[in-house]
């Protein structure tokens, strides 16, 4: 009995180790997940230091007070490490700055920002962050611009071009001129300035010769199929007509150098349309003036005129009157007669209708709006025969 009761106090005892090994190793476990976590905090919490210190970094770099500070402070390709010393860390920062890569643009108007981040957690792994933007080279009192209605109207096309030059104009490899075709020009080419839309030379095949000339450029379109009714706003705005060959003319006044004479333009027959372009020239005074018009067969002698077989021209305008006067009515208007032209034209747009109905003459529709886009509110005046 002495024996067996020994045994049974032996094992016991063994019993009781292993619970403890048991224990300890639980207990390793449970301090291994807590390092764990604090680990996981602390690198959370320098993460969250790190974002804040990038973002002050870049809106650092973005509150520029002038345009001249925007060349002079970012126009490096990298700024000094700084090191700073916060949540348990040694933080350092770099500032990448570098002109933005564009395509046929000399002169990039933005720039890249990128702003990395490092520090050394607590298990001396490094870690990262890094915050990319791009800051424009916009003066900052363009901010107030945001409590400015918007204007919708384009300012360049794509590629940074002036608005006037055609799209399918096609650019030179440095970017500062485009060459473009007029259509039925029999291999006539125009120079465009890209940042002025300025027309500076012509070229007929291999030779070229500077030119110092303006672009006066639009569409005619048609509303000749209306039976007896006289057009009306929506007939300007869905012109219900089948287009036909014409002619555009330019008859300028100015400068003197070109008293009397008429430009012809190129004109290219679409579906809906005739597109029009037209190259005037200024001279050494860089301006011009005079009337465009539309030459077809048959077109109206008087107001009064009542025949089917005749037609009127009409301009679409934002404003009705034959105003000339700068400070009345503007040359992008598409008045009568064009004063001191200096820039280039488009959207100078003409509407064909009928003279009549074999009774009562009909007239441009002047349409409903009397703000706003004259191509949307179908807005017109009599231009072809002027009164």
């Amino acid at each position: 009995m002495r024996s067996a009761f020994r045994r049974q106090r032996g094992i016991s005892l063994i019993e009781a180790m292993v619970a403890l090994a048991v224990m300890a190793f639980g207990t390793l476990a449970v301090l291994g997940v807590q390092t764990t976590l604090r680990l996981n905090a602390d690198i959370s919490k320098q993460r969250n230091e790190a974002v804040r210190m990038a973002q002050e970094a870049l809106e650092a770099a973005r509150g520029f007070d002038s345009v001249a500070t925007y060349d002079d402070l970012l126009a490096v390709d990298s700024t000094p490490v700084t090191v700073y010393d916060e949540s348990n860390a040694s933080y350092q920062i770099r500032t990448l700055v570098e002109d933005a890569q564009e395509a046929g643009i000399e002169e990039p108007q933005r720039k890249t920002i990128s702003v990395v981040v490092t520090w050394e957690d607590r298990s001396g792994s490094q870690q990262t962050v890094r915050l990319n933007s791009a800051i424009h080279r916009v003066p900052p009192s363009l901010g107030a611009s945001l409590v400015i209605p918007a204007d919708l109207s384009l300012v360049r096309t794509p590629g940074g071009r002036n608005i006037a030059i055609p799209p399918d104009a096609e650019m030179a490899e440095d970017g500062r001129t485009s060459s473009f075709a007029p259509p039925n020009a029999g291999g006539i080419r125009w120079t465009f300035d890209n940042v002025t839309g300025f027309i500076t030379q012509v070229c007929n095949g291999d030779v070229c010769t500077a030119l110092n000339a303006r672009l006066l450029s639009g569409y005619v379109r048609f509303a000749t199929e209306l039976g007896g009714d006289a057009p009306d706003d929506g007939d300007a705005k869905y012109p219900p007509g089948v287009p036909v060959m014409v002619n555009v003319i330019v008859a300028q006044t100015l400068p003197m150098d070109f008293a009397g004479a008429e430009q012809s333009c190129f004109e290219r027959l679409a579906s809906s349309h005739v597109a029009y372009y037209c190259a005037v020239p200024v001279g050494t005074e860089s301006f011009w003036g005079g009337q465009s018009r539309v030459v077809m067969s048959s077109i109206a002698a008087t107001l009064t005129e009542t025949s089917a077989s005749k037609f009127r021209i009409c301009r679409y305008t934002a404003k009705l009157g034959h105003l000339t006067v700068p400070a009345q009515m503007t040359n992008d208007e598409h008045p009568l007669n064009y004063f001191a032209v200096r820039s280039a034209l488009v959207n100078q747009n003409f509407l064909v209708i009928r003279a009549g109905n074999g009774t009562i003459a009909f007239d441009c529709p002047s349409g409903d709006n009397a703000v706003g886009d004259p191509y949307l509110s179908g807005r017109t005046y009599r231009h072809q025969p002027a009164n």
